[in-house]
C-alpha cells in the first residue's frame, strides 16, 4: 500500500513463527483506518493487506494464538463522548470473526492507547487508559475475554494508586493465560501489576524503576512461557535536556526482581525513546528502540540482545536499513528465538514511505529437555523386556526451585514421558506423582513381581535435583546438562546405568552414589566412575569445579574432604560413592589406623585409587595424599562419621578382606623426610 501515510505498526507472532502486523494509515482529511497484513513463518506476505477497522481508528495493537487467531483493537473518534477502544477478532485464514465491538464500558471522556495480550488458546485481555473514571485522574482499566470474544466479567481497575495521572499501559502474557500489566505514572515512575489466568491480581501494584533523577514514560513488557517477564521504559536524564536512555528490568515469575534496573542503549549523547521488548521461552530478551543521530542517522532503529541471565549478547546493531528516519520499532517473538521487527519507514525528506520490517532467526539455546521412560520392572533387573507394560497417568513433575513454577506431563501409552520447556541454566527438582497403589519403586527391597523402574535423560543445558534416596533404573546426563542429588547425608542415589557425558556435571551434593554392576564389570566400572571424579576434581585450579562427578558439599571443605569410591562385591556388584573425610579409604566415616595401613600399602605397591591412599586423583600416592590424611584425621568430628554411615553395613568386609586385621597404631607422616 503506498501513497498514504502509515505509521505506529504492532507485531504477533505464534509459536510456528506466523506472524501479523497491524498499523495506522492516513486516509486524508484526517480519517484515519487500521491495516493489517499476515505473513508466513517464512517472511512471504499471506494475501494483501486489509482494512481491520469499519470506521476510524488510530494506535493499534495485535495479539496472535498458537493456531494462528487473532486480535487487533485500537482507538475511534467520533462514535461517542471522545476517544473509545474498539476491538476485531479474525480466524487464522484473516476472516472477521464476528463485528468489531466497543471494549471500554465506560464512555464518558477518553479511552485511549490500548494493548491486547492472547494466551495459547485464544484467551486475551486488552488494556487501555481512561480519563477520570477513577474519580478525577487518569487510570488504567483492563477486560477480560473468552477465545469466542465474550467478555469475561466486567472491565476492571488495575492501578491502585489515584493521585497522578496513569498512562501508556503494556501487556504481557504467557502461554496459560497469566498476565502482567505495566505502565507510566506522570508523577514519575513505572509500576506494575501481576493476574492470574483466572483475572486475579496477585498482589497490589509495584514499582519497577529506581528514583533515577528524571522522567519516565513509553513502557513495553514481554513475558516467557514460565511466567518471567521484562519491562522496558524510556528515562529522561534531567542532567542531559538533549538526552534520554533506555532502561530495562527483568522479574521473575513470582514478581521478585531478577537483578537492578539497567540501561539499555550504549549510545547516549542523544535521545532514545519507545522501547520494545520480546522474549523467548529460555528467557532470552530483546530489546528495540528509536535512536537520534546515531551512526549518521536522524533517527534509526537499532536493538540488542540479553540472555537469560540478562548479559548482552553482544553490542546494540541497527535494525533498520534505509536512510532518513526510522521511528516506532515493535517487536514480536515466538518461544524459539524467531522474531520480527516493524517499524514507521520515511525517507531524507520525511515523506512517509511505510511500514518496513525486518526478520531475524536468533541461535537457538543449548535444548533443555528431560525425557525417559516409566515401566512395571517385573523381575527387577532394570531392563525392559518385552513382557513388562509401560506405566501410563502418572505425573512427572519438574518444580523450579527459584520460583516455584511448576511444569508436568503425564506419562504416556507405554509410559513414556518429555519435558522440554525448561530454562536452561535454572534447576528444577523431580518428582513423581501417582504411581498405581502396589507398585512400589525398584530396589532391594521390593518384591520383583511389584516394583517399577524409571529411566531419565537429562539433555542439553537442563539441570535437574534429584528427590533423596532416588532410585533409577538408568541416568543418562548430556552434555552441559547437570544433575544434583540430596544435600541430605545419606540418601543414596541409586543406579543400574550410569552415563555421564564429556561436558556433563553429576553433582551428589551430599549424596551417596550407588551404581550395580556385574561382578566382573565392577573393576572396568570403578575404573570409569573415578576418572569422571578426577576429571571434576583436579580440571581447574580449584578442585571439584570441573565437569563430571563433584560434590558441592566437598568443594566447600576441599581439603578436609573427598569423595571416596570402593568396588563393592559381598552385594552382588556395585560401586559406592561417598562424601567423606579425605583419607577415610575403607568409606567407614572415620579417618584411623585401618586407612594408614591402606595409604601405606598403596605407596609401597604404586597402587592408585582411593582405596589405595589416592586421595586426590591424581594417579600417584605420594606426600600430597598423606598431607589430605593427616589434615583429615585432625580435622574430623564425630558429627560427620555419624551422619555418613548410611551403606557402612555394606562395605563392612571391603577394606579388610585382604590382609588380617591390625593393631591401631599412631598416625604419622612415616615416608618422607
Amino acid at each position: 500500500m503506498t501513497g498514504r501515510w502509515q505509521t505506529s505498526p504492532s507485531a504477533a507472532m505464534n509459536a510456528a513463527g506466523n506472524y501479523v502486523l497491524a498499523w495506522t494509515v492516513c486516509g486524508g482529511s484526517d480519517h484515519w483506518d487500521i491495516y493489517a497484513r499476515r505473513y508466513s513463518a517464512s517472511g512471504e506476505a499471506v494475501g494483501e493487506a486489509f482494512r481491520a477497522s469499519s470506521v476510524n481508528g488510530q494506535s493499534a495493537a495485535v495479539a496472535m494464538d498458537n493456531a494462528g487467531n487473532f486480535v487487533v483493537t485500537w482507538v475511534s473518534y467520533g462514535r461517542g463522548w471522545g476517544f473509545e477502544v474498539f476491538a476485531q477478532r479474525f480466524s487464522a485464514a484473516g476472516e472477521k470473526l464476528a463485528g468489531e465491538f466497543r471494549v471500554n464500558t465506560y464512555t464518558r471522556d477518553n479511552q485511549v492507547s490500548p494493548d491486547v495480550a492472547m494466551d495459547a488458546n485464544g484467551v486475551f485481555v486488552i488494556s487501555w487508559a481512561s480519563e477520570k473514571q477513577d474519580g478525577g485522574h487518569q487510570g488504567i482499566y483492563a477486560q477480560r475475554y473468552s477465545p469466542t470474544g465474550d467478555p469475561v466479567g466486567g472491565e476492571f481497575l488495575v492501578n491502585t494508586t489515584a493521585s497522578e495521572d496513569q498512562e501508556l499501559p503494556a501487556i504481557a502474557m504467557d502461554p496459560a493465560g497469566d498476565f502482567v500489566i505495566a505502565w507510566n505514572t506522570c508523577g514519575g515512575g513505572v509500576f506494575a501489576r501481576r493476574y492470574t489466568s483466572a483475572g486475579d491480581a496477585q498482589g497490589s501494584e509495584f514499582r519497577v524503576d529506581p528514583a533515577l533523577a528524571g522522567s519516565t514514560r513509553f513502557v513495553d513488557v514481554t513475558m516467557s512461557d514460565d511466567g518471567d517477564f521484562v519491562v522496558a521504559w524510556t528515562v529522561y536524564d534531567t542532567s542531559r535536556p538533549a538526552g534520554s536512555d533506555i532502561y530495562v528490568r527483568p522479574f521473575d515469575a513470582t514478581g521478585r526482581p531478577r537483578g537492578d534496573a539497567f540501561r539499555v542503549n550504549d549510545w547516549v549523547p542523544f535521545r532514545q525513546e519507545n522501547p520494545s521488548v520480546a522474549m523467548d521461552d529460555s528467557g532470552r530478551f530483546i530489546v528495540a528502540w528509536e535512536s537520534e543521530h546515531e551512526a549518521g542517522y536522524p533517527w534509526a532503529v537499532f536493538a540488542k540482545c540479553f540472555d537469560a541471565n540478562s548479559v548482552a549478547e553482544e553490542g546494540e546493531f541497527r535494525v533498520s536499513s534505509s536512510p532518513g528516519g526510522q521511528f516506532s520499532g515493535q517487536l514480536a517473538m515466538n518461544n524459539r528465538g524467531d522474531f520480527v521487527a516493524a517499524w514507521d519507514s520515511r525517507d531524507i525528506k520525511g515523506q512517509n514511505t511505510g511500514i518496513r520490517a525486518q526478520q531475524y532467526r536468533w541461535a537457538s539455546p543449548l535444548p533443555a529437555c528431560v525425557s525417559g521412560v516409566l515401566w512395571q520392572d517385573s523381575n527387577a533387573d532394570g531392563l525392559r523386556n518385552p513382557t513388562e507394560p509401560g506405566i501410563d497417568g502418572t505425573q512427572v513433575r519438574l518444580i523450579r526451585d527459584d520460583t516455584g513454577h511448576v511444569i508436568s506431563t503425564a506419562t504416556a501409552a507405554g509410559g513414556l514421558y518429555q519435558l522440554d520447556t525448561l530454562h536452561p541454566g535454572v534447576r528444577y527438582r523431580l518428582e513423581l506423582v501417582g504411581v498405581p497403589s502396589g507398585i512400589r519403586q525398584q530396589s532391594p527391597a521390593a518384591a520383583a513381581s511389584d516394583s517399577w523402574s524409571l529411566a531419565l535423560n537429562v539433555a542439553g543445558a537442563a539441570v535437574v535435583v534429584m528427590p533423596p534416596g532416588t532410585v533409577a533404573t538408568a541416568l543418562s546426563i548430556g552434555d552441559n546438562a547437570e544433575v544434583f542429588g540430596s544435600a541430605k547425608p545419606g540418601s543414596p542415589l541409586r543406579l543400574k546405568w550410569l552415563s555421564i557425558g564429556g561436558a556433563a556435571t553429576l553433582d551428589l551434593n551430599g549424596s551417596d552414589l550407588v551404581v550395580e554392576c556385574a561382578p566382573d564389570t565392577c573393576e572396568s566400572a570403578l575404573f570409569q566412575i573415578t576418572k569422571l571424579i578426577a576429571q571434576a576434581r583436579n580440571a581447574t585450579l580449584i578442585p571439584w569445579q570441573g565437569r563430571g562427578i563433584t560434590s558441592s558439599t566437598v568443594a566447600g571443605s576441599a581439603s578436609l574432604m573427598g569423595l571416596g569410591t570402593v568396588s563393592q562385591l559381598t552385594t552382588g556388584g556395585s560401586i559406592l560413592v561417598r562424601c567423606t573425610w579425605n583419607g577415610d579409604g575403607n568409606l567407614d566415616g572415620v579417618v584411623n589406623a585401618d586407612d594408614y595401613y591402606l595409604i601405606d600399602s598403596g605407596y609401597l605397591l604404586q597402587e592408585v585409587g582411593w582405596h589405595h591412599g589416592d586421595f586426590n586423583y591424581d594417579g600417584v600416592v605420594n606426600a600430597d595424599d598423606y598431607f589430605l590424611i593427616d589434615s583429615a584425621f585432625i580435622g574430623q568430628t564425630c558429627l560427620f562419621s555419624a551422619s555418613n554411615r548410611v551403606l557402612e553395613a555394606e562395605n563392612a568386609g571391603f577394606a579388610r578382606r585382604d590382609r588380617p586385621p591390625q593393631s591401631p597404631r599412631r598416625p604419622q607422616m612415616a615416608f618422607f623426610a
